[in-house]
């Protein structure tokens, strides 16, 4: 009740602000090529905050009606051109004159994705939408952390943002938890292929990846909360991230970055970015990324370098060819990490810089990836997008995994393993989009397909630890001595077994956006599914050929052309991964269903410079798979898992993101998540939240322009108290604190100062999948600074 309450309350702040009656008059003028003052027909011209809306004709003329007089920030976006922004005010009779000079700077694809930045920390659509609509037009949350933000973050990895994004938390290694549910597979450029590796519907440990994805090369984020199945098929119900890498841009820069911190980081990155010709039809980028450090676990480091390259040809002004290529090289010494041991409270059992792994122990991750896109702009706004992606992978692992404490509490058991994973992945989408009108009902129409292909390798072998018979010794909890001969171990090329997966998943998609009349709105989508597996578990053959077909419908209310009210219901899927069908893995299972019904409000006020969200959402899932601790049948397996019921998480989010005053921007955030297991084959975890899960979450970003050339921010983040139910072991609530100073020292020259966990708080990010496995801790307090130089030229 006291949860309805304060929705109730939530909602009139968002949808209820102040709206005058006046006389409506008209706002009219041209749009005309920064470059060459040609008019440009086909622009989108929209007075922020309210829903006036025009498009220019042949000679760049536009006309905009019915709007109230008053002071206006004006968007106007087209394929080939950056966004514009102006500034009018309108007065109470007469017309409002305005001509619009477009600058060359974004692809066809990219106007797809940003109409228009209003505040350093608001967008106001989302590539992963597959439509151009406004975030207030679609009927669910959907969060979106800009370049500003990131950068101000200071943000090296995707663990650097989960505070930042209404009901997501940290999860072991690659992993996530959105809406109660542990999310793994993420999106590049609305596309899979995740540079970092995954195996597509994994729900284990063989294929989801311990090497943490890297920021250096995405200029945004995007989490479209809920079932996501309509467009990108088989997910994880609580929602899909999908990550936009960094684009050529018109115009001469160089970015230059060289920093230091705790624990001996040392990094560097250099960016490079223009027209190769004078008419910038063809632009370019280069971009290299270097970085080393040690970790606060000993004996652990870290070394990555990146480098990528990015090529785009506008060959007519309506379309454009792309093309991306990525290398990353990553080596982690002292690596795979586990947890630090705990007991059931979740105490720290030993020195938070404990690990099992031996100096020689090591993760290694190669990768290349390659990716073309081709934009086309037809006639009344019609618009196709056609990528195609690329990737070949390599981790290679050699570690000393913990299997236990002995008996007299001093020492951990260890057995030793040494893996091999690759994988080799295409992927191809196309999507087109019409506008389309039908009497007084307006659409905007999504539809396309996908095949996806991925070869994937798992080759392993294990020496067991001395207690089961094999040679491998434990090590001291306390004051632990390293320097093990793994070649002791005696693992020879007999002892190496491989698992394979062909996977081949195609889907075909319809998505259509509808406008009745100025206040209503609804989305109905509906997408097929197929996918064939073929595997192979040692000598076992495996093989599944099954079908989905998944839909969403959703409700749009707008009282005033900055607010709206929403719901939505949708349907989702997950199939399990090819290895986990095996025998030894307690297979085969059917696929995890998930429903999801969401309420909410979103509001664009101060003319669209804050934005805010409030959802309500209640998401079901059945046949819930989760890793099987015992690994299997054999205790060998580590695909294994077990279907276990039913899971029901719901719960409250809360976004406030934007400008307070011109020299004050926030990002905000709250989620209250209600977890439940309604039905699990082990009787004691019914009732028990799914893991990871933490009913308050809390994050907290600002950033104050105290002059021109200086700013403070603060970030805080509390995260409540967490359980992992099939481990039997918890982790206690924290709060930690950031704090951040930015000073420009000349036009081309900025200092950025980042202290983290400035009280030094020790706690854990999660709980890791059994007892012996342990709490992950958290960073403690660093110091990092770093010297950014930028130079710009037209």
């Amino acid at each position: 009740m006291v949860l309805l309450r304060l929705a109730a309350v939530a909602a009139l702040l968002v949808v209820c602000p102040a709206v005058a009656l006046a006389q409506s008059v008209t706002v009219s003028g041209t749009v005309r090529a920064e470059r060459d003052k040609r008019p440009v027909e086909g622009a989108v011209v929209t007075l922020a905050g309210t829903s006036a809306e025009a498009t220019s004709d042949a000679e760049g003329r536009f006309t905009l009606t019915g709007v109230v007089p008053g002071a206006y920030t004006v968007v106007v976006t087209r394929g080939g051109f950056a966004p514009a922004t102006n500034e009018v005010t309108v007065a109470a009779s007469g017309t409002a004159a305005l001509d619009v000079l477009l600058p060359d700077g974004l692809l066809v694809s990219e106007t797809l994705t940003v109409q228009g930045r209003l505040s350093d920390y608001v967008e106001t659509s989302a590539m992963a939408t597959r439509s151009s609509a406004r975030l207030i037009d679609m009927p669910q949350a959907i969060a979106v952390l800009p370049a500003r933000l990131l950068e101000d973050i200071g943000a090296l990895d995707t663990k650097d943002l989960y505070r930042h994004i209404s009901g997501v938390v940290d999860s072991p290694y690659s992993s996530t938890v959105v809406r109660g549910f542990t999310q793994r597979e993420v999106l590049v450029n609305g596309m899979r292929g995740n540079p970092f590796g995954s195996l597509e519907g994994d729900v284990a440990a063989s294929g989801f990846s311990t090497s943490q994805f890297r920021l250096t090369n995405v200029e945004r984020v995007e989490v479209l909360k809920g079932p996501a199945s309509v467009l990108y098929g088989p997910g994880e119900p609580g929602g899909v991230i999908n990550y936009v890498t960094k684009k050529p841009k018109d115009t001469f820069q160089v970015r230059a970055v060289t920093g230091t911190a705790r624990f001996n980081q040392r990094l560097g990155e250099i960016d490079v970015t223009g027209p190769a010709n004078a008419s910038r039809t063809v632009l370019y980028r280069a971009a290299a990324y270097y970085e080393e450090r040690d970790h606060f676990r000993r004996p652990a480091s870290e070394q990555n370098l990146h480098l990528t390259t990015g090529l785009t040809w506008r060959v007519t002004p309506k379309a454009a060819l792309s093309a991306e290529y990525e290398f990353l090289d990553q080596e982690m010494g002292g690596h795979r990490l586990r947890g630090v041991p705990v007991n059931a409270a979740g105490t720290f059992l030993t020195d938070v810089r404990w690990s099992a792994t031996e100096p020689t122990d090591f993760t290694t991750l190669k990768a290349h990836v390659a990716q073309l896109r081709w934009d086309q702009a037809f006639a009344r706004g019609i618009r196709l997008d056609s990528t195609l992606r690329y990737l070949q992978y390599d981790r290679e692992e050699e570690y000393h995994e913990p299997r236990g404490i002995t008996a007299d509490g001093l020492f951990m058991q260890r057995e030793f393993r040494e893996q091999l994973r690759t994988n080799d992945d295409i992927s191809w989408n196309t999507t087109l989009s019409i506008p389309w009108t039908t009497g007084r009902v307006k659409h905007d129409i999504a539809l396309g397909g996908d095949v996806y292909r991925q070869d994937h390798l798992f080759r392993s072998a294990t020496a067991l630890q001395r207690s089961r018979g094999g040679p491998v010794g434990n090590v001291a909890l306390v004051n632990p001595v390293y320097g093990v001969n793994v070649a002791s171990y005696g693992l020879t090329a007999a002892a190496f077994g491989d698992d394979t997966a062909d996977i081949m998943r195609s889907g075909v998609f319809v998505q259509d956006l509808m406008a009745f009349g100025a206040k209503w709105k609804m989305l109905v989508g509906g997408r097929a599914d197929r996918y064939v597996d073929d595997g192979t578990n040692r000598a076992v053959v495996l093989s599944a050929d099954q079908s989905a077909v998944t839909g969403r419908v959703g409700l749009v209310f707008q009282p005033t052309p900055q607010t709206s009210l929403f719901g939505s219901v949708a349907n989702g899927f997950q199939r399990p991964a090819i290895l986990a069908q095996a025998p030894s893995a307690n297979g085969p299972h059917d696929p995890e269903k998930a429903l999801q019904f969401e309420v909410g409000a979103k509001g664009d006020l101060a003319q669209g410079r804050l934005q805010t969200t409030l959802a309500l959402f209640r998401g079901r899932k059945t046949n819930v798979l989760r890793p099987d601790p015992a690994q299997g049948p054999t205790g060998l397996n580590v695909n294994a898992v077990f279907a276990t019921g039913e899971v029901v998480n719901q719960g409250l989010e809360v976004d406030v993101a934007g400008q307070i005053t011109p020299r004050w921007n926030v990002a905000f955030n709250y989620a209250y998540i209600d977890s439940e297991i309604t039905r699990d084959t082990v009787a004691s975890i019914v009732g028990k939240p799914m893991p990871n899960v933490a009913p308050h979450l809390l994050g907290l970003f600002t950033r104050v322009d105290v002059t021109k050339s200086s700013s403070l921010a603060f970030s805080l983040q509390h995260v409540g108290d967490r359980e992992e139910p099939f481990a039997g072991i918890r982790a206690a609530a924290y709060t930690i604190a950031d704090a951040h100073v930015y000073q420009t020292i000349t036009p081309w020259l900025r200092v950025q100062v980042r202290l983290e966990n400035m009280f030094d708080t020790k706690y854990a990010t999660s709980s890791l999948f059994a007892a012996r496995a342990g709490n992950f801790p958290g960073q403690p307090r660093t110091l990092s600074v770093q010297l950014v130089s930028s130079f710009s030229r037209r």
